[in-house]
């Protein structure tokens, strides 16, 4: 069976903000909230952070995106979580901004780390600040009253950065229909993976993609899955769930099946909910009619995640290929494909 197919505007990186020309005449790149954000500014830290690649002998395009666009990405996330914790009377210490900083990332270098998220090693107390207080508003509020805080704050982009977009406001890595997907739940399904692995004794290169683009992968896919799922009321029982979840795949043992498709085995209602759901969506309305309802949800992926394929196939080969990283598989069957 072909995999379906999901349609992602990959290239873009958020909801789209309103273009005004009052911020230009003010010399301004970007109005948030009660904050104005000068191009002054935003060229500064444009240089400053070209400085700090140069200086890591990394090229200027290492983003994928035009580096004022991502500076001026930050700063607008950065503004936007300063005005709720202000809000909420949120208080972050030196010792917790050192803490966020100090926060493990994809990459093992520190300055790695801050540079994939636009910001300049040297100057990162704010952003540090920010992270620290997203975290304890995500305690404080919930993900969906952090992001309804958020998305009451309307920044205002001036027409000079074109089809600026930013992406979903403090911390999405993805905005899939109607759900968005926090950095924070893709860091924490990355941990928790990457100790799924530890336990089994496999290296943490064995999807051989980085480990977050999997868990962003499988993340996507589940919450397209659940939305069409919605639409046409397909319900599944938990027995369904646990027949998806113990379905035969390439490997005889079922942890390794779920880890082959970036799941945490010891977590895997929501991907075994999905994938008994897929099956009587197919019956229901078959390969072609399933792929239309996909294409008709469009993922917003964030930036950081240049390199993300979230829509594995024939053109694109699916992150998941073998090369015994996992182990030997059974000879008879085929591989498990986590798209259907």
């Amino acid at each position: 069976m072909k995999s379906i197919r999901v349609a992602v505007a990959a290239a873009a990186a958020g909801i789209a903000l309103t273009a005004c020309s009052s911020p230009t005449q003010a010399g301004a790149a970007a109005v948030v909230g009660n904050e104005r954000i000068s191009m002054s500014k935003v060229s500064e830290e444009t240089e400053a952070f070209k400085a700090a690649l140069k200086k890591l002998k990394l090229p200027e395009n290492a983003l994928g995106v035009p580096i004022s666009h991502a500076v001026l990405e930050r700063l607008l996330n950065v503004s936007a979580l300063q005005q709720v914790m202000a809000r909420h009377n949120t208080q972050v210490s030196e010792t917790e901004i050192d803490a966020a900083l100090r926060s493990s990332g994809e990459y093992q270098s520190p300055e790695i780390n801050l540079l994939v998220n636009y910001v300049v090693p040297t100057d990162a107390r704010d952003y540090g600040r920010a992270m620290a207080g997203q975290a304890k508003l995500m305690s404080q509020l919930g993900e969906q009253g952090l992001t309804q805080e958020l998305g009451s704050i309307k920044p205002v982009i001036s027409p000079r950065f074109g089809a600026f977009q930013s992406q979903l406001l403090a911390g999405a890595a993805a905005v899939v229909g109607n759900e968005r997907i926090s950095m924070s739940k893709v860091d924490q399904e990355a941990e928790a993976f990457k100790a799924a692995l530890t336990k089994l004794k496999l290296p943490e290169n064995a999807l051989g993609v980085p480990i977050s683009h999997a868990m962003l992968q499988r993340l996507v896919y589940v919450s397209t899955l659940q939305q069409v799922m919605a639409r046409h009321n397909t319900q599944v029982s938990e027995t369904e769930i646990d027949a998806a979840l113990r379905s035969s795949g390439q490997y005889q043992s079922p942890e390794i099946n779920l880890l082959a498709n970036a799941v945490v085995p010891t977590d895997a209602r929501d991907y075994g909910r999905a994938m008994a759901g897929q099956a009587k969506l197919l019956n229901q309305l078959g390969e072609q009619g399933l792929t239309q309802e996909f294409s008709s949800i469009k993922p917003v992926i964030s930036p950081r995640f240049r390199a993300f394929n979230p829509q594995p196939g024939q053109e694109n080969p699916p992150i998941f290929s073998d090369n015994g990283r996992f182990g030997k598989g059974t000879e008879q069957q085929q591989p498990q494909q986590q798209q259907g």
